[in-house]
């Protein structure tokens, strides 16, 4: 019987990959949230102070602008 060695392969790290895959994240929670704002009801949005005018305002931006 032979021991089988183990190889460790060293897998490079990318800040750039890690960084992107957040800006993706928060990218994606913004569509949601606007998305979610287009569904509440006007006395939800009262409650926030929003008026159905601001929520369109709102959900007409692109997903990549804050």
């Amino acid at each position: 019987m032979t021991a089988q060695a183990q190889t460790m392969i060293q897998i490079p790290e990318y800040p750039q990959g890690r960084q992107a895959v957040k800006s993706l994240k928060r990218m994606w929670s913004r569509h949601q949230q606007r998305r979610a704002l287009m569904n509440m009801p006007d006395y939800l949005l009262r409650d926030i102070g929003m008026t159905k005018y601001d929520v369109m305002k709102e959900v007409r931006k692109p997903f990549w602008k804050i």
